[in-house]
């Protein structure tokens, strides 16, 4: 989580972006040499903000040159990762079903003990070998495997799907 001073600057910087001059332009002037030149005001021409002298190599040049688009790329780019972040974060707050009681309580209907037996081979006469036939469709050693494994749920909810279908072509 980003302290207090990290979320103080980041409001800075995000200000100091949208305050500052835009259409950023590299040209040669033959009294002045190489200038940057902005637009501070929508409706004004371009005026100088930086003259580059014959020092200042090419990757400083292209910095200074694309730094205002970067910096609006890169609040973009962390706008959307926040954005991402907070969806996350509300999935995550989110109960979630108990899979392994909703198995355990399935497994008690007598239609799923038909389908079980008619699809899988399963008989249900013993609530023991029935658990374990079970188990073994779903690829797991335990029900508790549900809420801990997706893969696991998501042969669950598959073996349900299945399910669902039989009973309601019968």
């Amino acid at each position: 989580m980003a302290s207090a001073q990290d979320k103080e600057r980041l409001d800075t910087i995000r200000a100091r972006h949208g305050e500052a001059s835009t259409d950023w332009r590299a040209i040669d002037s033959t009294r002045h040499g190489e200038q940057l030149t902005a637009r501070l005001l929508p409706s004004q021409p371009a005026v100088a903000i930086v003259t580059l002298t014959p020092e200042c190599g090419y990757q400083d040049r292209n910095f200074l040159l694309h730094a205002h688009a970067d910096i609006l790329f890169l609040l973009r780019m962390l706008a959307e990762a926040f954005r991402k972040i907070r969806e996350l974060q509300k999935l995550q707050e989110q109960p979630r079903p108990d899979l392994a009681k909703e198995c355990g309580r399935i497994c008690e209907d007598t239609q799923f003990k038909r389908f079980m037996l008619q699809k899988h081979g399963i008989p249900s006469e013993d609530r023991e070998r029935f658990a374990n036939g079970v188990r073994k469709v779903l690829a797991i050693e335990s029900r508790s495997e549900l809420n801990t494994h997706p893969a696991a749920a998501r042969r669950w909810e598959a073996l349900l799907g299945r399910f669902r279908e039989w009973k309601d072509s019968a």
